[in-house]
């Protein structure tokens, strides 16, 4: 296992994790995923919201490796092949979650609301403002 730790940034490579996950697929990979990030955060017992974080990170990471396995025709050589700048790459593990402080990082697409978007205020006709301003009156 590979874990370094540079300018108060502990990191793994997403090689580290794909290996723990393909020892692991024939059992629950997500549970040794998780537990393989608790370790690089020197953590047994998580708090409530580092848990969080990390299970979802390990949910999001086992299906993007699921994706890619089923891309490669689940044949390890391939796999590699087509992947090898994202094996290579890092997963990064900010200070404040060793701490046990809150991140204020959002998740990318968490943020956004569903449908089309509403258009700027001052470019609505007159009866949507007129709406809009009863929405917000009567809120």
């Amino acid at each position: 296992m590979d874990i370094v730790k540079q300018d108060g940034v502990k990191f793994i490579t997403n090689a580290d994790l794909v290996n723990t996950w393909l020892d692991h697929s024939d059992k629950n990979p997500k549970l040794f995923v998780f537990e393989k990030m608790c370790s690089l955060l020197n953590t047994d017992e998580p708090s409530r919201q580092m848990r969080h974080h990390l299970e979802t990170a390990s949910r999001l990471f086992c299906l993007n490796i699921s994706r890619r396995w089923a891309g490669s025709s689940r044949n390890r050589l391939r796999f590699e092949r087509r992947n090898k700048a994202w094996l290579l790459s890092k997963i990064l593990m900010p200070q404040c979650l060793s701490d046990g402080q809150s991140s204020n990082l959002e998740q990318a697409g968490t943020s956004r609301a569903r449908g089309r978007p509403l258009k700027p205020f001052e470019e609505c006709s007159k009866k949507t403002k007129i709406r809009r301003a009863k929405k917000i009156t009567a809120g």
